[in-house]
């Protein structure tokens, strides 16, 4: 009894999982899958065609095991200055590279945008976590300086 229940959940969520990752493509908003589909990278809102005259964009990575949305990040594009500014970074789980994952798509994004600065700020509600966050973003050869509870990310792309 429990081994079909347990087969039946994990057939819904992988259901779950194929209805999102369908719809997502047709909308066009894809932007990586792993080689053995157990999670993809999506834009919400808009495509990137769309994005070319600047605002919002949101990158949210939608784990096959869980069935849902695991992390996501939110930057503004300014495309008057050519820059990307990292607002938000959330993450549902740590220690698995979803934050890798998404750090790479949005340097890619910049890199499409001609952007020629990515930045943001380190907010004091993660002062606690200041060491990860510092080493995620060395990783791809961003600046960071810390002060405090707060600090600031900057990578130059050109």
């Amino acid at each position: 009894m429990v081994k079909r229940l347990f087969s039946r959940l994990f057939t819904s969520r992988t259901e779950i999982f194929h209805k999102a990752l369908e719809y997502e493509r047709n909308r066009g908003a894809i932007i990586e899958i792993s080689a053995d589909e157990q999670w993809f990278v999506a834009l919400t809102g808009k495509t990137l065609e769309e994005l070319n005259e600047g605002g919002l964009i949101m990158l949210i990575l939608f784990q096959k095991q869980s069935s849902s949305q695991v992390a996501s990040i939110k930057t503004i594009y300014d495309s008057d200055k050519k820059e990307l500014v990292i607002c938000d970074f959330l993450s549902n789980v740590e220690d698995r590279g979803f934050g890798s994952i998404l750090l790479r798509n949005v340097i890619e994004l910049g890199k499409q945008f001609d952007c020629k600065t990515i930045t943001g700020k380190l907010s004091s509600v993660d002062y606690d976590h200041f060491d990860k966050l510092k080493h995620l973003y060395e990783k791809f050869n961003f600046e960071v300086n810390i002060s405090g509870e707060s600090g600031t990310i900057i990578r130059r792309l050109v």
